[in-house]
């Protein structure tokens, strides 16, 4: 993870890659006091100072990844009004993929303390993407599923004790509910118990099975 330079500042305020208005505006404030104010040059000296010790402090809690977004991770830290320590740029987002070649990016939450979230799914996201995603969110736990789907495909999962690769799952009751089927009626509620290893965190409700899951403790509605 490389360090943060003056030229990224300048890459940054022009808006290259960039969407986050704050990150422009605050990159331009810096440019603004290097160039044009009484110890400018030191100030930012010092700022570019702390993003490099957050780097460091981030790169030592989230292990080095295949790929991240650069320009997702200057745009978060320049987000931020100018900090006074490491800390104030924490929480940091990053945008990750599992190869260079897969720009298909998931956002995660690292804070300070070591714990991560999620913190943007991505539905274009690849599978390995979010395997990644798993292994670095501590995925394996068991955790209470729900699903609304057609009474044949709920009934067969019952047989098989399987849920097949690529069906939508919730961690909530409320909203797998809300795929009900008002015109032909045939959906069925169920819930039961998986790994979060094998499930994709397009969002907190919207998960989405990696391979074929076994579930167990599984209840029909």
């Amino acid at each position: 993870m490389k360090r943060v330079t003056l030229e990224e500042i300048k890459q940054v305020a022009d808006g290259k890659g960039i969407l986050d208005r704050d990150a422009i505006r605050n990159a331009e404030l810096l440019l603004d006091f290097y160039y044009n104010e009484e110890n400018g040059e030191k100030l930012v000296k010092e700022v570019l100072t702390l993003y490099n010790k957050a780097l460091v402090k981030l790169l030592r809690l989230l292990g080095r990844v295949p790929y991240y977004s650069r320009n997702a991770l200057l745009s978060d830290l320049m987000a931020r009004t100018f900090p006074a320590n490491v800390s104030d740029l924490f929480p940091i987002a990053i945008y990750i993929s599992s190869s260079p070649q897969d720009k298909d990016t998931v956002g995660i939450l690292v804070h300070e303390n070591g714990k991560r979230d999620l913190f943007e799914g991505n539905d274009e996201a690849s599978n390995e993407t979010y395997a990644l995603v798993n292994r670095l969110l501590g995925g394996g736990k068991e955790v209470r599923i729900w699903g609304m789907h057609t009474e044949d495909l709920v009934y067969k999962i019952k047989q098989t004790k399987t849920i097949p690769e690529g069906l939508y799952v919730s961690p909530s009751r409320s909203y797998a509910e809300g795929h009900y089927d008002l015109e032909k009626k045939n959906r069925v509620l169920f819930s039961g118990t998986i790994n979060d290893a094998d499930v994709r965190k397009e969002s907190d409700v919207d998960w989405k099975t990696l391979t074929a899951t076994e579930i167990k403790k599984m209840q029909i509605y």
